[in-house]
């Protein structure tokens, strides 16, 4: 056997160790909503998981790796602002071992593992990597792992390579450098969860919706108020967690402004997405295929460009500037023909706007 081999044959042994740990102490979450996972956080059966797995259900149940099933007594504590609730099922405890923590923070590129349920898979493992612990206005600390993560793996555990627990996976996006990315909530909130005050789950969800929606109101006027004041990076950050987080619920206003911070940013490829996501939700709107034109033509496809402003002139015909933008990147894609035929449409139209568009690309007057 090759030394390499020999090698990595204890680092597949640990990584296996490792995902047993986390599957005892995981359980997969089923509503008649949707399904999510959760794992187990101390001896006396108290789950950790997402609020938003429960929003919206009457009844809910956990699952364990055994096959056994139990039903959501009581909610023992929240974190409405982090998306975590503490449950309590009686049942599991001395059945089903609880979680070990991790105290120390984790590093930059460290293997993680995750585990995740489906409506056709159970406790499907998963390995991601760290990209970095961050911190927001909103969330405090919050940790971002590039992995694979989809709906089911809500609620589940964060572990390292030892099976001990690094965070709470709370939500996931995609971006144009790590592609998806998994967004997680380390132990220290988790820690900090009152549990003193249990409530019936069933009084308790009826709360949820209606906070849900708060939250929402909150994080959008927080990234509004962030644009004001040009701060765009801290803007794109709120409108992420919207996302993440309401992605079915989030107006479509908030992606055309996600789109034009990313645009202000230079991010000329994400606010690409953005823009075309609002001119497909709301195509009355001549500023969506606008903005979108300005993004290709800042990304040098000039030809799609000139669609996107094509677009936007149907809905607001004979405007300057819809028009002039067009001429400029119809000229720059070769075609002087149309650019030129497009000045001499402006001409009558706005003076100011034809004599910009005669310097930029030359006369179109008949010799």
């Amino acid at each position: 056997m090759a030394v390499s081999a020999l090698l990595a044959l204890p680092m597949a042994c640990r990584a296996q160790s490792a995902l047993e740990r986390l599957r005892a102490s995981s359980v997969r979450v089923v509503t008649d909503v949707c399904i999510g996972t959760g794992y187990v956080i101390d001896d006396n059966g108290a789950v950790a998981t997402n609020r938003h797995v429960l929003a919206g259900s009457r009844e809910a149940r956990v699952e364990c790796a055994d096959g056994n099933a139990y039903a959501v007594g009581e909610v023992l504590g929240e974190d409405t602002l982090r998306d975590i609730v503490v449950l309590r099922i009686a049942e599991l405890s001395g059945r089903v071992p609880s979680i070990r923590f991790r105290s120390t923070p984790p590093e930059p590129n460290e293997k993680v593992f995750l585990l995740g349920n489906e409506f056709d898979a159970r406790f499907s493992p998963l390995s991601g990597t760290v990209i970095a612990l961050d911190s927001n206005p909103v969330y405090g600390p919050f940790l971002r792992l590039h992995a694979p993560v989809i709906q089911g793996y809500s609620g589940g555990a964060v572990a390292d390579t030892t099976g001990a627990a690094l965070a709470t996976v709370v939500s996931f996006t995609d971006d144009t450098i790590h592609g998806r990315v998994c967004y997680a909530i380390p132990n220290v909130h988790l820690a900090n969860i009152r549990t003193d005050n249990p409530r019936p789950f069933r009084a308790w969800v009826k709360s949820v919706p209606r906070e849900r929606a708060g939250l929402l109101e909150m994080l959008i006027e927080k990234a509004n108020g962030s644009m004001r004041a040009k701060r765009y990076k801290q803007a794109i950050e709120y409108f992420r967690q919207v996302f993440a987080l309401f992605a079915l619920e989030a107006p479509a206003e908030t992606f055309y402004n996600y789109a034009l911070s990313c645009y202000y940013l230079n991010d000329f490829e994400t606010a690409r997405k953005g823009f075309l996501h609002y001119t497909t939700r709301v195509p009355e709107d001549p500023d969506g295929p606008y903005l979108l034109g300005c993004t290709y033509e800042s990304l040098g496809d000039f030809a799609s460009a000139s669609g996107a402003f094509e677009q936007a002139l149907r809905l607001k015909p004979d405007d300057p500037d819809l028009m002039y933008r067009l001429a400029i990147v119809l000229f720059k894609n070769g075609d002087t023909t149309r650019a030129c035929e497009i000045f001499r449409r402006l001409k009558p139209i706005s003076r100011k706007h034809a004599e910009s568009l005669r310097i930029q690309i030359g006369t179109c007057e008949p010799r």
